[in-house]
């Protein structure tokens, strides 16, 4: 239809459809990015976002309208990088539609992610990130992203990653792609399990990890031990067929 608004993030403003749009742009951007030539900047809406809360179990999301030098803060579970984004559209499309901040707010803080995509459970010892309905490249990333806002830096980290399934002639090329994002501390270490377990290490190899610091495992049932033993918190992150779960302590 003609006219009215149209929400779309900065990556978008790359594609002809969303550049000659009919409708009024507002486009979301993270704060600090640049922006591309041609956009004009009072249609940018810039957001960021940082841990709250005592247990880092919550992030501050602020929208800030660089135009009319305007912030506005909202609260949200702790994400990655791609559902604060939807989180910032989210927001904005309902603020255009009337809806007021505080409403906005309260629904926020009833949304829970669904079972098995990004829950935490904390333990006495150890806190858990579980995301193993499915994984894929891009869903590893933003899963880490989300893993690494909920984990205290202070503490160790395990991770324990299942293959990645269904991704055709190039799965052994994007396990690789995948583990050289992910950067270890001295005090982290990894569990593989599945097919292309040796693709992930070399990534993570390739990414500064030490061979003591990666262990590839036969089963799920093997990584059972280690994370009986580890303090700090735990990483669960595979494609459906591994059922990562099985490793949580009350299972």
């Amino acid at each position: 239809p003609l006219g009215g608004q149209a929400f779309s993030p900065l990556d978008c403003w790359q594609y002809p459809a969303f550049r000659e749009t009919v409708a009024t742009p507002q486009i979301l951007a993270p704060r600090g990015e640049p922006l591309p030539e041609g956009l004009n900047p009072a249609c940018v809406l810039d957001y960021w976002s940082e841990p709250s809360g005592p247990q880092r179990t919550r992030l501050g999301i602020t929208l800030h309208q660089a135009s009319q030098d305007t912030a506005r803060y909202f609260s949200v579970p702790c994400q990655g990088p791609g559902m604060i984004r939807n989180a910032a559209l989210a927001i904005t499309a309902a603020s255009a539609l009337g809806i007021a901040d505080a409403v906005i707010q309260k629904r926020l803080s009833g949304w829970r992610p669904s079972p098995l995509r990004g829950e935490v459970i904390q333990t006495p010892t150890t806190l858990f990130y579980v995301d193993c309905y499915n994984a894929n490249p891009s869903s590893m990333t933003e899963a880490l992203a989300t893993f690494h806002q909920y984990a205290a830096v202070s503490r160790p980290r395990l991770y324990v990653i299942g293959s990645m399934a269904e991704l055709g002639p190039s799965a052994e090329i994007l396990h690789v792609e995948t583990g050289r994002k992910l950067s270890l501390r001295d005090q982290d270490r990894v569990l593989l399990i599945g097919l292309h377990a040796e693709a992930f290490r070399k990534g993570l190899i390739a990414a500064g990890a030490q061979p003591e610091q990666v262990t590839l495992l036969s089963s799920v049932e093997a990584a059972r031990e280690p994370i009986k033993d580890f303090t700090g918190a735990v990483f669960l992150k595979g494609s459906r067929l591994h059922a990562l779960e099985r490793l949580l302590p009350a299972s």
